[in-house]
């Protein structure tokens, strides 16, 4: 189920998003969607500072393209699967 993961985004008790990303997130992108991921990576970084809950929430329903978001909770212990794959992940 994990295996297709690239992207696990955190939204902290202050409204701060942590983005964590596998460190070969390029094998797991189709080669046709590399450029778009690689601008999205760059951007959602930037985007988190000035809107970080509209981002947040827009992460969450996720269902269009390359990007879908597979698991939507408000604690990630819940899920101790994502807990430790998380922990191999690389921050941006």
């Amino acid at each position: 189920m994990f295996e297709r993961i690239m992207l696990i985004v955190l939204n902290d008790e202050k409204c701060r998003l942590h983005f964590f990303v596998h460190p070969e997130w390029r094998i797991i992108v189709q080669d046709k969607d590399l450029e778009y991921i690689e601008s999205l990576l760059a951007d959602f970084p930037v985007r988190a500072k000035s809107h970080p809950k509209d981002l947040f929430k827009q992460l969450c329903n996720l269902g269009v393209g390359s990007i879908v978001a597979q698991e939507v909770g408000s604690c990630i212990d819940d899920h101790p699967s994502l807990v430790e794959l998380s922990s191999k992940f690389i921050e941006l």
